[in-house]
Formats: C-alpha cells, structure tokens, sequence
C-alpha cells in the first residue's frame, strides 16, 4: 500500500494545477479510469507487479476522484446548502457504499472461493458502469452554470450561489 500513499500524495500535490489545467470533468474521468484499471489488473492476475500496479492506480483513482468531487460539489453548490451537500456526499460514499461493499464482498468471497482473480471481475464492471455514467452525464460546473444562466430569468440569485 506504500506506493499507493506515495502516489496518492503527488497526486494531491498536482491537483491544484491540474485543475487549473484541465476541467473537474476529466480530473474525475481520469480518477475513474484509473478505479477501472486498477480493478481489470486484479481479475488479470494476483502477480506482484500487477498488484504493485493495481495500488498504484488506487492512490491515482482516491485522490484525483474522492478529492476533486468533493471540491466539485463545493464549486456547485450555494454557501447555505454546502455543508449538507458534503455531508451527504461523504455519508453515501464512506458510509452506505462502504457497508454495501463489505456486504458483497462477503457473497462474492462465498462465491468465487479462492479463485482471486475472479473475484475483481464484479468490481471492475462496477467501475466500469460508473465510469461510463460519469462519461455520459457528469458536466463540469462551469458549463452547468452557464446552461442554467440561459434558462434562468433572473441570472443575481445563480451568481451568488457560485461566488
């Protein structure tokens, strides 16, 4: 898990630039591209150069996903609703997701036994699906504020939630 901490580290410390760079969109995007890569090298093979690997893109997918969410959803949302949005956030991804984990990592140990490899295979399509709903409805806050700029009547009220 050490290499997983170290990148999960320069990591962090790029994220600053890379988001001035490039778009909160393809920040996550990327952080769930590495979440699919990681799981798909665990269902190749439990060797310890795929495993080294596969942490790696672990510390890559936490801290450019679960961190620049969580300023995704600051960037979104108004002064007054934003710490219920973080609350909300954080219970759902720490919380129900992590007991729903553990509860099906459970059945799927039952399942697959000591076939390791087989066993990622449900991780990686979930990380698969939810890469590709990110792709497809995920918008950065930018375009998102300028759509709802276009069909607002009044545009006061949608700049000072985002200021």
């Amino acid at each position: 898990m050490s290499c997983a901490q170290i990148l999960e580290i320069i990591a962090l410390f790029l994220l600053g630039n890379l988001l001035r760079r490039f778009s909160y969109r393809r920040i996550m995007l990327f952080g769930l591209a590495a979440n699919v890569l990681r799981f798909g090298l665990l269902s190749v093979g439990t060797g310890v150069p795929l495993t080294l690997l596969a942490f790696s893109c672990h510390g890559v997918a936490f801290a450019l996903f679960f961190t620049s969410i969580f300023i995704y959803l600051d960037t979104c949302s108004t002064k007054e609703s934003r710490a219920g949005v973080q609350l909300l956030c954080g219970s759902l991804t720490f919380g129900l997701a992590s007991v729903l984990g553990g509860l099906t990592a459970g059945v799927m140990m039952d399942y697959v036994g000591d076939a390791l490899p087989q066993y990622w295979i449900f991780p990686a399509t979930l990380a698969t699906v939810s890469f590709l709903l990110a792709l497809g409805f995920l918008r950065d806050p930018s375009r998102l504020a300028r759509e709802l700029q276009l069909h607002s009547s009044s545009g006061e009220e949608l700049e000072r939630s985002y200021s």
